[in-house]
C-alpha cells in the first residue's frame, strides 16, 4: 500500500527536478533512517513519515493527512452543523419557558454556552481546514510558508544526450 511506500534514493536521482537539502542531497529523516519524498513530515506520534502531513488530532483520534484530510473537513463541517441546530432548538425551548415560566433552569444556560462554544471551535476548524485544503497546503507547511527556503536539484542534460533523445524519439 501507499503507507508503506518506503522511497530509495535511487528513486530520487531519476527525477528531473526534486526537492533537496542545501547541499543537493534528498531530504533524509534521521528517526526513520530512510529519504523523504517530497511534502513529507515525521509525526512522533506514529513514529512515522507522513505524505502531506496536516497535524496529529487527538478529537479523531489520528493524523489528519492526504489520505484523511476529506474526511477531517467533513467532520468539522458536521459538527458545526448539529452545534448550530442544538443551538436554535435550545434557545427556543429556553426563551418559551422562561416566558411562560419566567425560571431560568442553569443546565439549559450552560448547554447553550457550550454549543455556542463548540460552535466557534468547529466552525473555525473547518473554515481554516477548508482554506488551506483549497491552496492545496497544510497547517504545518503553513506555519513555515514566509521563512521556508527550497533547495531544487534540476538534472540538467548534456547538449549531446538531448541530441541523441530527440534523434531516437525520430524527430529530426
Amino acid at each position: 500500500s501507499d503507507l508503506n511506500f518506503q522511497p530509495r534514493v535511487q528513486d530520487f536521482w531519476l527525477k528531473d527536478v526534486f526537492i533537496c537539502n542545501y547541499d543537493g542531497r534528498p531530504p533524509f529523516c534521521s528517526t526513520c533512517l530512510n529519504f523523504k519524498p517530497d511534502r513529507t513530515h515525521h509525526c512522533s506520534e506514529v513514529d512515522r513519515c507522513v505524505r502531506k502531513m496536516d497535524h496529529f488530532c487527538p478529537w479523531v483520534g489520528g493524523i489528519v493527512s492526504e489520505t484523511s484530510i476529506k474526511f477531517f473537513i467533513q467532520s468539522c463541517f458536521y459538527a458545526a452543523l448539529f452545534c448550530t441546530n442544538t443551538l436554535v432548538f435550545m434557545a427556543y425551548f429556553f426563551a418559551e419557558r422562561h416566558r411562560k415560566t419566567g425560571f431560568l433552569d442553569v443546565h439549559w444556560v450552560l448547554t447553550l454556552a457550550f454549543a455556542a462554544m463548540f460552535l466557534l471551535f468547529s466552525a473555525g476548524m473547518f473554515g481554516s481546514t477548508f482554506q488551506l485544503a483549497a491552496i492545496n497546503s497544510t497547517t504545518v507547511e503553513n506555519l513555515s510558508r514566509k521563512t521556508k527556503v527550497w533547495y531544487l536539484a534540476v538534472y540538467m542534460r548534456r547538449p549531446e544526450e538531448a541530441v541523441r533523445r530527440v534523434e531516437s524519439r525520430g524527430m529530426t
